[in-house]
């Protein structure tokens, strides 16, 4: 039987998270300061396992062959691409809830069509994608993009702790911490911010506000995004 698919992404998909229990016991955390470079340079590489290019297609249809730690390589991958303009896309993003809010489900999936094709990592494309797939009771389809934003943030969570901003989780996207701790921790989100780092790194940070034992609790997460920051020296 499916999960219901609500508007705040209440549920992810069980199977899938079982999938990374094993990529969490034996995988490092990802160090953004020793890894990125590193890890950028052989995504661009033409016969290593980790290029972009072949790894791609495996995420597009779901493959759940693909580990976390190769995710991860495919989000750092895509941040090297002249396609990825975060702060562009957040017009587009921003778009497809307002459609979605506004019951225009085809108008979504024929947007999300064109910016999926050159943005296939842009987590709110795909997850608005998916609730416009369920909406128009195509829940195969909403499963099949539901499944692919669940992989994105399972990453993020993997990537580090993000409890403080020198072990700030990956992210590739502004409003990514947002729907970190809204669409993935279920959590009401409180204040946000940007900050730099120890490191230099440009770095957002999302208040998330819970209960626990009757009483109101926070917690703030940091989400490192100085790939991103540097694409601003760049044409957006």
């Amino acid at each position: 039987m499916p999960l219901l698919f609500t508007r705040l992404f209440k549920h992810l998909i069980p199977v899938f998270l079982c999938l990374f229990t094993f990529n969490y016991c034996f995988a490092q955390h990802f160090n953004y300061e020793k890894d990125y470079a590193v890890i950028l340079k052989r995504t661009q590489t033409k016969n290593d396992s980790l290029n972009y290019l072949t790894l791609l297609p495996k995420f597009l249809k779901n493959d759940s062959k693909l580990s976390v730690y190769e995710t991860l390589c495919l989000m750092i991958g895509y941040s090297g691409l002249s396609d990825y303009k975060p702060f562009t896309d957040l017009k587009t993003e921003r778009l497809l809830v307002q459609l979605n809010d506004s019951a225009r489900y085809d108008m979504v999936l024929k947007v999300c069509d064109t910016f999926l094709a050159r943005h296939p990592l842009n987590q709110g494309g795909i997850i608005e994608k998916a609730y416009a797939f369920y909406k128009l009771n195509r829940n195969d389809s909403a499963a099949f993009y539901k499944e692919q934003f669940a992989r994105i943030m399972a990453t993020m969570d993997w990537s580090n702790d993000g409890r403080t901003p020198e072990t700030a989780m990956f992210a590739l996207g502004p409003d990514d911490g947002k729907n970190f701790a809204d669409k993935y921790y279920h959590a009401e989100v409180g204040n946000t911010s940007t900050l730099i780092n120890n490191y230099g790194n440009y770095c957002s940070s999302v208040e998330i506000l819970y209960k626990k034992e009757g009483k109101q609790k926070s917690s703030v997460f940091y989400f490192v995004l100085q790939h991103a920051a540097n694409t601003t020296a760049r044409k957006q």
